[in-house]
């Protein structure tokens, strides 16, 4: 019976393997396509890369390669963070755009552990002393957040001059969602169970 049952369970195993891979290479060959077309577009419009820099479509490929890989639950497995500058001169404009995209990222990332924490909140129905608790110790690990990133970097980078001779930057980052979501609930859960609350968040 043991042998039944693991001669299907390596059937199921190959399966879904197999399914797996073909998967991949189907969402491989969608972002190609995809970012071939957007670079043509992109191109038309006067953007191009810095010096040295990886080639747009390389860049945009990985970029859509990362936006269409999606876990289990259809959920994308990175959260992106974008933003576009303009200024006199390139550098200054690329600051800008740069911070202001880990802004978005991080207001993302935020979001998304301020929902799973009022969720599980509300699932467990927690006194309401306890729950103030989870709020203050969840601001605080939200604000680490940017400690956390450390230096990432962006997943596409290009900008363009335009007619009034300003520059304008874009630049867009990435970073795993349940990387950065597991690492902001341990931190939570480790300083609610310095308050003695034991809360046993499920994602």
């Amino acid at each position: 019976m043991k042998t039944i049952k693991l001669f299907v369970t390596m059937m199921l195993l190959g399966i879904t393997l197999g399914a797996s891979a073909q998967t991949a290479s189907e969402l491989k060959l969608k972002a190609s396509k995809t970012a071939k077309k957007q670079a043509k577009v992109y191109k038309k419009q006067g953007w191009e890369i810095a010096p040295g820099a990886i080639p747009m479509e390389r860049q945009l490929d990985r970029s859509y390669l990362m936006e269409f890989d999606t876990d289990l639950d259809m959920q994308s497995k990175y959260t992106f963070g974008e933003a576009i500058s303009v200024g006199q001169f390139y550098d200054a404009a690329k600051l800008q755009a740069s911070e202001l995209a880990k802004s978005d990222l991080v207001g993302k990332i935020s979001s998304e552990i301020t929902r799973l924490v009022d969720t599980q909140v509300k699932t467990k129905q927690l006194p309401e002393e306890q729950a103030q608790s989870v709020a203050a110790v969840t601001e605080k690990s939200k604000s680490l957040v940017v400690q956390r990133l450390g230096a990432i970097n962006p997943v596409l980078e290009f900008h363009r001059k335009l007619k009034n001779g300003n520059v304008e930057v874009m630049i867009r980052y990435a970073y795993n969602r349940e990387k950065a979501v597991n690492a902001a609930i341990k931190d939570i859960d480790e300083g609610l169970k310095a308050q003695g609350i034991n809360v046993d968040f499920v994602q």
